[in-house]
């Protein structure tokens, strides 16, 4: 009886109180879900109410009911028309998906790859048909460059037989680098890229997002560990042919990246200007629209 009596009497004095502090963490609410929507809004894009719920904890939609905020069928936007048009393209996504993952297949049984992911825009069921599937590749680091040159020749062969659907492999690392590279170039964008990510071996890629503190930084995601044992880590070192396929590869994208980058600014394109990094157990593409959009990404996320 005490405590009910102190609970009415704590309520009935503090209620004014509480009304603030519930309408501040509406407002607050409201306003990091706008700043959210905003920034895939400039991707001309919806958000699945799962992303959302990633970054926004406990999500009511019920106090958020507002004229500038629009969802159906599970999807979020400013703009009605961005829902309608994912929505247009969400069976050939889903088609893609599936093709695409008979082609991962196809490629780690004729090469070394250990682990081959589906990223970018296919991975958020956002691609459209005009648009290259981009791919993250792991080996070990014995055999990264042959794995990385027979993925390259095996994309051209279905390119020459006319096969409508483009690879573009824009992250290749060895096993053991991953984390290191992972952690250094974290930011909240990779994180949740990485998160959206479709693997061909789930087990062994949550395994490795274990490995790294990327995703533990901005997500209360964990997944189950595995050992890695069977990928000698320790053991794996770089093999001389190795070496001189880096070597040739290097210079390859060297002249390859010079050509894009010189017609690309001959256009004045200058937001898909574009470099690589690149390594003997590391390729990596690098955007300055994608490095724009983790700056404006990162900014959203600190103010959540």
């Amino acid at each position: 009886m005490y405590f009910i009596d102190f609970l009415y009497y704590f309520l009935k004095t503090n209620s004014k109180l509480l009304f603030i502090i519930a309408y501040t963490f509406i407002v607050n609410e409201r306003q990091k879900l706008f700043m959210l929507l905003n920034y895939f809004s400039k991707l001309k894009t919806a958000i699945e109410l799962e992303d959302v719920n990633l970054i926004i904890k406990d999500l009511n939609l019920d106090n958020l009911k507002d004229e500038l905020f629009h969802f159906k069928f599970g999807l979020l936007s400013i703009n009605e028309k961005n829902i309608y048009e994912k929505l247009k393209y969400a069976k050939f996504n889903e088609k893609l998906i599936e093709y695409s993952k008979l082609i991962i297949n196809y490629l780690e049984k004729n090469s070394s790859a250990a682990l081959i992911c589906i990223t970018g825009s296919l991975a958020y069921k956002d691609a459209r048909p005009w648009q290259d599937i981009d791919l993250m590749m792991l080996s070990n680091r014995k055999n990264l460059m042959k794995t990385f040159l027979k993925i390259l020749i095996l994309n051209r062969k279905l390119i020459w037989n006319k096969f409508k659907i483009r690879l573009c492999v824009n992250f290749v690392s060895s096993i053991e680098k991953f984390p290191e590279v992972i952690n250094n170039s974290c930011s909240a964008l990779v994180a949740l890229d990485l998160i959206k990510a479709i693997p061909s071996n789930p087990e062994l890629y949550h395994a490795l997002l274990n490995a790294t503190n990327c995703i533990k930084k901005y997500f209360k995601i964990s997944y189950r560990r595995k050992p890695l044992l069977n990928l000698k880590m320790k053991t794996s070192s770089y093999s001389f042919a190795d070496l001189i396929l880096y070597i040739s590869l290097f210079i390859y994208f060297k002249f390859i990246n010079y050509i894009r980058n010189l017609r690309l600014l001959k256009k004045r394109s200058y937001i898909n200007l574009f470099n690589y990094e690149f390594k003997p157990d590391l390729f990596m593409v690098k955007s300055v629209k994608y490095e724009i959009l983790k700056k404006e990404f990162e900014k959203i996320f600190l103010d959540f």
